[in-house]
């Protein structure tokens, strides 16, 4: 057994948690300027956040360095669920995107389409995706597109995955 780096966990947390905190709040407080501040508007016309997080908030890999990858992303989780409850009475939905696996530079690159010594593992992600395949960040955009219009007006705390199946099964 492989002993868990700990040196990846404050890095982690700093850039992913901490940024999407910061971010968070920066849009909530000019979502709440732009509307006349705390009108009690229950409409949902008072702003939308959307913030990424991961479908491994929710399910282990045995991928090794990603504890606090994982752990970070389930705390994106949280803090979304948090915000929707603090800004709500504002008329602020919060939501979060939690993409599967996707063509990225995440991870030093290991889930780009042309990774170098990256295809067995990528064949057997795909192996395990409904689908078929990876997916790409465009896949992200009509999910985000849709939490961001009026379309989802009713949707607030939630984690909508975007995964193509893998958590399905």
């Amino acid at each position: 057994m492989r002993p868990v780096d700990g040196r990846h966990h404050e890095l982690g947390d700093r850039l992913r948690v901490g940024r999407v905190f910061l971010t968070c709040r920066e849009a909530a407080a000019a979502a709440m300027k732009e509307s006349g501040a705390a009108a009690g508007d229950r409409q949902g016309s008072g702003g939308r956040i959307v913030t990424t997080a991961s479908v491994l908030w929710q399910v282990a890999s045995e991928t090794p360095g990603l504890s606090a990858y994982v752990a970070s992303k389930g705390g994106v989780v949280q803090l979304t669920r948090q915000l929707a409850a603090e800004l709500g009475h504002d008329g602020i939905r919060v939501n979060a995107i939690a993409p599967g696996w996707v063509h990225t530079d995440i991870g030093g690159g290991m889930l780009r389409e042309d990774a170098p010594g990256m295809e067995a593992m990528q064949a057997e992600m795909e192996g395990n995706t409904l689908l078929g395949r990876l997916g790409y960040p465009a896949d992200m955009k009509g999910l985000a597109l849709f939490l961001a219009s009026p379309a989802s007006s009713y949707c607030t705390g939630a984690v909508h995955l975007a995964d193509g199946g893998w958590t399905a099964t």
